[in-house]
């Protein structure tokens, strides 16, 4: 049933019969996980409302696959759309 649940797209559960301080570890890791979710979150706004202010952008071009991904920021600095410039290999 483990395996089951894994294939059918479950990342965390709980079986039966409830084993209570395993429950209680799983909800304090949910609950610290939402927490630095959130945090995460609200530094990337910060960033971003940083770099409007400053006139900023970032561009990353991947070696590998010749993929280049920017920032909305830099699209309107430029005014090249970054999809004019998505793959540069």
């Amino acid at each position: 049933s483990i395996e089951m649940a894994f294939n059918a797209g479950a990342t965390d559960f709980i079986t039966k019969p409830i084993n209570w301080p395993l429950l209680t570890e799983r909800v304090r890791y949910a609950l610290r996980t939402g927490h630095l979710n959130r945090e995460v979150r609200r530094s990337r706004l910060r960033e971003a409302a940083v770099r409007r202010v400053a006139g900023l952008g970032h561009w990353e071009w991947s070696l590998d696959s010749g993929a280049l991904d920017w920032s909305d920021e830099l699209e309107l600095l430029t005014g090249v759309a970054a999809h004019q410039l998505r793959d540069l290999s």
